[in-house]
């Protein structure tokens, strides 16, 4: 489905692929029509027959059972970031998804090292499946203090964030 390109692969093959890539993904995006028709109906079974209407029938939402709603839109995420990340295998656009997907990275550190601090261990729930670094490598380094499998920048972050409770004893630093 996705052209991978090697080290001999031209700049401008590469930019051509990602812009023709996106521009086909963009065609899959709510317009603001569809969005506005969503948002004058009465309820959610209703705002989701106007999306299963539309052109946009990549959406996996399930009519029947409309309080799964949250759950479809988190698998259009992971989606969307698996889209990112095979763009991002392109050696020029390999900073893609780290930028996209760093934000998770910072909410699994805040929760691994809340559950640290709390003597809680934490729940596989609140860790986002989205993220740069490996999450058992992530747990292992703020557990143990020890991060030679993390990135520094990472490291960093954690050991100021252990400073900073150390000197408040607050869990909401």
């Amino acid at each position: 489905m996705f052209k991978h390109f090697t080290a001999d692969t031209n700049n401008q093959e590469e930019y051509a692929f990602a812009n023709g890539r996106i521009k086909k993904l963009e065609k899959g995006l709510l317009n603001k029509d569809i969005l506005g028709r969503m948002i004058k109906s009465s309820d959610i079974t209703s705002a989701l027959k106007i999306l299963m209407e539309s052109d946009l029938n990549d959406y996996s939402f399930d009519l029947n059972n409309p309080s799964d709603f949250e759950d479809s839109l988190n698998q259009e995420l992971l989606h969307a970031y698996d889209i990112i990340k095979s763009i991002s295998k392109v050696s020029t656009f390999n900073f893609l998804y780290f930028t996209f997907a760093s934000k998770y990275d910072f909410h699994n550190i805040k929760i691994l090292i809340k559950s640290k601090y709390l003597k809680k261990e934490f729940s596989n729930e609140l860790i986002s499946p989205i993220s740069t670094i490996d999450v058992e490598k992530l747990n292992s380094a703020i557990k143990d203090e020890k991060y030679e499998d993390i990135p520094d920048s990472f490291e960093f972050l954690i050991k100021k964030t252990f400073s900073e409770y150390n000197k408040f004893k607050d869990p909401e630093i």
